[in-house]
């Protein structure tokens, strides 16, 4: 069976669709207040339209991966041979262990995650494990 990779989005670094969600709030703002004037309100309507696309193709971006792993300085979501993912809050990370099999994250007072990683390329899951293997030795979530 063909192994399957993750996608990686760091938020944190992404000033991009930071501008872009910006712009979208101003469309959204614009047409709610009516700034153009016409007979039918044909670009107020279209200005919200716009607006409200660009946050729902943002906000849609996660499910269009099988596997997919979002985080920013705070946390982030895993989501690996599921439709939704589980979410986990930096403080909360307290061990990880990696095997053929599993990926599996320690929480503090917290049922542990555990992930299948069969047929997931070794490149993504070591990615992965660095990245939350930096924050556990270092204590600080600081993914520059």
């Amino acid at each position: 069976m063909k192994n399957e990779t993750i996608h990686f989005d760091n938020h944190s670094n992404n000033k991009l669709w930071l501008i872009i969600m910006g712009l979208s709030l101003i469309f959204i703002i614009i047409g709610i207040f009516g700034f153009f004037y016409d007979e039918n309100n044909k670009w107020n309507s279209a200005i919200i339209a716009l607006g409200n696309t660009t946050q729902a193709v943002f906000y849609s971006k996660y499910l269009w991966y099988k596997n997919a792993v979002q985080y920013n300085k705070r946390g982030m979501v895993i989501k690996i041979k599921s439709f939704w993912g589980k979410s986990l809050n930096y403080h909360q990370l307290k061990d990880i262990e990696l095997s053929d099999s599993e990926f599996i994250i320690s929480r503090y007072e917290m049922d542990d995650l555990v992930f299948n990683i069969s047929n997931i390329q070794k490149k993504d899951i070591v990615k992965l494990y660095n990245i939350l293997k930096n924050i556990i030795d270092n204590k600080n979530p600081s993914l520059a």
